[in-house]
């Protein structure tokens, strides 16, 4: 209730979120200040790769191509926005929505599924260990999967919760982001709801024809992620549960649908481009798959931008 008491912020005149020294500030700053932390040592590890180092990594001619160095320097540089926008969110500046939005969306969508699902699936297989006819073949040491997940969940767990503070600060009271399902009934577009629908039907279909391992839980939470995002929606329209605030059912949309894009991109870039990671081929079906991710996470914008709206004639 502190937070909406405070002056709204979209209508003030100052560069900053205005600074306070309530509970949710002081949880925002220490949860930005670890999200900096997690940046840096996947940071270093990029750049030494990039200077040439091998740590880390075995056999004389493994990530040497251009491609791997594109790849690396790429995602070098989406740390460093990461860390900028720790840096945003711990100082409360009034970033433009141009840089803070579509970059935000991108890092629900990459790191709150790796927080869900990908890390705690990597640190289950590096505490049970590899199997036994690929310990002697994977190309990079456990400790790099291990640095670097460890680094992206804890980045996870700090920068998203912490700009969830920020953004409610910034445009929560202004558009009512407190208000309950049951008092709104919103329409939703219904074209991409069916189409999120459509696509989850499809990834479940696949995640059950993969049987078990890595492959089929990575079809499966695309499926969950995707069953979640339909079921809120399908909420937002009959106004249930009816004790949900808007704000929950927002995050929800909006982290599904940067995790459908964002990962549907890293997938299909890495198995239409040739690259050191993925050396058998994948088929059509899964390419197809990962477009229609994209797709249907985009145009999950539709939805999240009718959550997210101040309703007429409040």
């Amino acid at each position: 209730m502190a937070l909406m008491q405070h002056t709204r912020y979209d209508t003030c005149d100052a560069s900053t979120v205005p600074p306070g020294s309530t509970r949710a500030d002081r949880i925002r700053r220490r949860l930005a200040i670890g999200a900096i932390a997690a940046t840096l040592p996947y940071s270093v590890l990029k750049i030494a790769w990039l200077s040439g180092s091998r740590v880390g990594l075995s056999g004389s001619t493994f990530g040497t191509s251009g491609v791997m160095h594109a790849g690396n320097a790429l995602t070098l540089a989406l740390d460093l926005v990461a860390l900028l926008l720790a840096i945003t969110v711990f100082s409360a500046a009034r970033a433009p929505r141009w840089f803070l939005l579509p970059t935000m969306w991108i890092g629900y969508g990459l790191l709150g599924q790796i927080v869900v699902t990908i890390g705690p699936s990597v640190a289950v297989q590096l505490l049970t260990g590899p199997p036994a006819d690929t310990s002697t073949s994977t190309p990079i040491a456990g400790w790099v999967y291990a640095v670097v997940y460890a680094g992206f969940s804890g980045l996870g767990l700090c920068l998203l919760p912490a700009f969830g503070i920020y953004a409610w600060q910034r445009w929560g009271e202004e558009n009512r982001w407190g208000e309950r399902l049951s008092g709104i009934r919103r329409e939703v577009p219904v074209i991409p709801t069916l189409g999120v629908a459509a696509v989850t039907v499809a990834l479940a279909v696949r995640a059950v024809r993969s049987g078990s391992g890595a492959e089929a839980t990575s079809w499966t939470s695309d499926a969950l992620i995707g069953g979640i995002a339909a079921l809120v929606l399908l909420g937002v329209a009959l106004g249930r549960p009816a004790r949900m605030r808007r704000a929950v059912a927002l995050a929800l949309v909006w982290t599904a649908s940067g995790a459908w894009a964002a990962w549907g991109c890293f997938s299909l870039v890495l198995s239409t481009v040739p690259n050191d990671l993925v050396t058998d081929p994948v088929s059509a079906a899964d390419v197809t798959l990962y477009v229609a991710k994209i797709i249907a996470g985009a145009a999950l914008l539709l939805a999240v931008r009718a959550l997210a709206a101040r309703r007429p004639g409040h």
